[in-house]
């Protein structure tokens, strides 16, 4: 193989030469339009249902939330697989279609079986769909700036550039919860200084 490919290159030059610029060419040319992310999203179809049930132990919440809403999913169209996780007061059950399938089909469906199963849970407690944000989507992203007037350790006024390393950066780590209101969602920030933080989905 390889010496014929040789060959046929030494024998027709003219025709190498124009083959490798149409391949160049077309490369150019399909070069900016690949749908290549710089972090691709690998994350499978997929629905999230968190309910909420203060006061119910693992085993509670897996018997009388869990097990019903799971069951429910079985049966659906390009349904792939159903798993679940059952902690204290926190019942999550994850619903994974194939590939192509679209979200929002994927969200009616599995809310059409959550009206059917709604009776069957303990009175008070609603199951409710997680965002269309893929695991790679639910992140904290902020920016650290200086109060106005800050001073560093040396007394000098801290700038963007350099004033924030001895500031107690290392301290700041964001937290995401599983369940919660925006306002827990939240991370701690040393005194000096202020983070601007955007919950992105």
């Amino acid at each position: 193989m390889l010496k014929s490919l040789l060959t046929f290159a030494i024998t027709r030059p003219v025709m190498t030469l124009f083959l490798v610029i149409l391949a160049a060419a077309l490369g150019l040319w399909h070069a900016p339009r690949l749908p290549v992310d710089a972090v691709p999203d690998i994350t499978n179809v997929q629905v999230m249902i968190n309910t909420s049930a203060p006061g119910y132990s693992p085993l509670e919440v897996e018997q009388r939330i869990t097990y019903p809403v799971e069951t429910a999913m079985a049966g659906l169209p390009r349904l792939v697989q159903a798993r679940s996780l059952s902690r204290y007061g926190l019942s999550q059950v994850t619903v994974v279609f194939e590939e192509g399938t679209d979200i929002y089909f994927a969200r009616q469906l599995v809310n059409e079986r959550l009206g059917k199963v709604q009776n069957l849970l303990p009175p008070g407690l609603v199951p409710e769909l997680g965002p269309t944000a893929t695991g790679l989507g639910e992140i904290f992203m902020f920016t650290v700036d200086a109060e106005p007037g800050a001073l560093g350790e040396d007394g000098q006024p801290i700038t963007a550039m350099g004033g924030l390393g001895g500031q107690g950066i290392s301290m700041l780590v964001p937290t995401l919860l599983e369940v919660g209101t925006e306002a827990q969602k939240t991370t701690f920030i040393p005194p000096t200084i202020r983070g601007e933080m955007l919950w992105c989905q």
